[in-house]
């Protein structure tokens, strides 16, 4: 769990690039940080994109 938490909360939200997130967190390929933290990245993508639309209103 707190593996998890360090690699959703500490590192993506603080905008780390997920190569980093990947050797971090020693995954033998950026796939398997993707396909783990993937939902994540998502989030955000979501959360921004919301943001945006905030501001340009």
């Amino acid at each position: 769990m707190a593996r998890k938490t360090f690699a959703s909360t500490v590192l993506r939200y603080n905008d780390v690039p997920i190569e980093i997130v990947s050797e971090l967190l020693g995954h033998s390929s950026i796939q398997i940080t993707q396909e783990y933290y993937g939902k994540v990245v998502q989030k955000r993508v979501s959360q921004e994109i919301f943001r945006l639309m905030r501001e340009n209103n």
